[in-house]
């Protein structure tokens, strides 16, 4: 009998949780179909009782009139109460808003980009990449905006590890380094980043950090174009200048690589060589 009594007062404890996680997932669903009302009913009463979740999201819903009429003080304050709870998300709008706003009075503040990155530090404490992003944005030729672009870029974020290649490329904050750069542009280029794709194409077109190799120029180019909607010119100058035989040695190399997910044929043929022989 203890024991079921025992086990009766855990399982009241954990019926309240489990009821309100159903409730906030239940809320998000009908928020993410457009079913708003819905979503205003589940998440409301979750909101008021503390949830940041649910606050978060209903900060979205007054910011866009999605169930309610747009509202962009009231947006703010529901993003402020979750951000009371180190939401990071909550925190990276509010300095969004800071930072970007076109209209002072639908939000009822001033924008500022000190206020901006105030917020922006708070949400990058809290792990938001995007924060970070934007912190890097918002001091692009000093040490600060470097550091903020290496830690988003070192937690696997594509644009930050291009965005950091073109910093070593460039001189941007750092001491230009384009082999450096080409680690940074591979690691971007290994998620499918478009940018950094075509980057990788044009270091090896003209010999930037690396040999000088059309071949392997072609295929970076040819898996830019297949992974996108976007077309590459220096790919079309390219093809004026090469043989059919090494036109058609790239494409096979760029269907191994991306058939491999980027671990095999994505490098030129020396360096293959070379690491097969570590």
């Amino acid at each position: 009998m203890k024991k079921f009594i025992q086990y009766s007062a855990v399982a009241l404890m954990l019926f309240p949780t489990l009821g309100v996680a159903n409730d906030l997932n239940a809320g998000i669903a009908a928020y993410e179909s457009g079913d708003y009302a819905s979503a205003l009913e589940e998440l409301r009463p979750l909101a008021e009782q503390g949830n940041a979740e649910a606050q978060y999201t209903l900060g979205f819903m007054y910011n866009r009139g999605r169930g309610v009429r747009s509202n962009g003080v009231e947006a703010l304050e529901w993003w402020h109460r979750a951000a009371e709870q180190n939401h990071a998300g909550a925190l990276y709008k509010i300095g969004d808003v800071y930072h970007n706003s076109m209209n002072d009075a639908f939000w009822g503040i001033e924008r500022s980009r000190e206020e901006a990155s105030e917020w922006y530090i708070l949400a990058a404490g809290e792990g938001s990449i995007e924060a970070m992003i934007q912190l890097s944005n918002m001091a692009p030729f000093t040490s600060e905006g470097v550091k903020w672009n290496r830690l988003a870029a070192e937690e696997g974020d594509a644009e930050a590890q291009h965005k950091l290649g073109r910093r070593y490329q460039h001189g941007w904050g750092v001491p230009t380094d384009r082999v450096e750069a080409i680690k940074w542009f591979r690691l971007a280029a290994a998620q499918e980043y478009t940018e950094a794709l075509f980057a990788l194409g044009a270091q090896y077109e003209f010999g930037s950090g690396v040999d000088q190799d059309n071949t392997t120029a072609y295929m970076w180019y040819t898996i830019g174009e297949a992974t996108s909607d976007m077309t590459s010119s220096n790919k079309s100058d390219l093809e004026e200048v090469m043989s059919e035989e090494a036109k058609a040695e790239a494409e096979e190399r760029a269907s191994v690589c991306m058939s491999s997910n980027y671990q095999q044929g994505c490098e030129e043929a020396a360096d293959e060589e070379h690491v097969s022989t570590q």
